[in-house]
């Protein structure tokens, strides 16, 4: 729990959120998130204990609620922090999350090579966990950048990727 209490700190303390380094200013940090769906408290209140446990689904959780803004006040710099600590832990959902996030970046701002570089990371390790799902992000990552870029290279890992997907049949038109 204390390791991945820091890991979360220091993520924060490099993104900017807070320069403290201990598990009680995580806890100032965590209470500062505003809950705007007033029947969704409960259920945000237990995902905060459970980051502060080191839970690695509940900082995923809490993450994509900072990120969606839907029951709490968005807040992408600490959903982001949270889901990068689980994912650091090798929590899959998170590196599939972080690269659905960075994909989703990337797809609004395809100048931004680091969104995809960091898409492409998160979705390679989540991979090597023979996530379906994850292929088919890569997949589809691959595809749109080999297509933006005029890179037949990522073309043909697109293809490949989602080749393995099952459901996935090639189209030929």
């Amino acid at each position: 729990m204390k390791k991945t209490a820091i890991l979360i700190i220091c993520i924060l303390m490099t993104s900017g959120v807070f320069a403290a380094t201990d598990t009680d200013s995580l806890k100032t940090e965590l209470d500062r998130i505003e809950i705007v769906k007033a029947s969704e408290k409960q259920a945000i209140e237990k995902l905060k204990k459970g980051v502060l446990k080191g839970d690695l689904k509940s900082m995923t959780q809490l993450g994509d609620e900072c990120m969606t803004g839907i029951n709490i006040k968005a807040d992408a710099k600490l959903g982001l922090a949270l889901v990068e600590s689980a994912a650091n832990e090798g929590y899959l959902d998170a590196q599939y999350n972080l690269g659905n996030y960075y994909f989703l970046f990337w797809i609004n701002k395809p100048d931004n090579t680091s969104y995809f570089t960091t898409a492409s990371k998160w979705l390679r390790k989540a991979v090597k966990s023979q996530d379906v799902r994850s292929y088919n992000l890569l997949g589809r990552l691959y595809f749109e950048y080999g297509k933006h870029n005029g890179d037949a290279n990522f073309l043909t890992q697109a293809r490949m990727l989602l080749g393995t997907v099952p459901g996935i049949e090639e189209v030929n038109d």
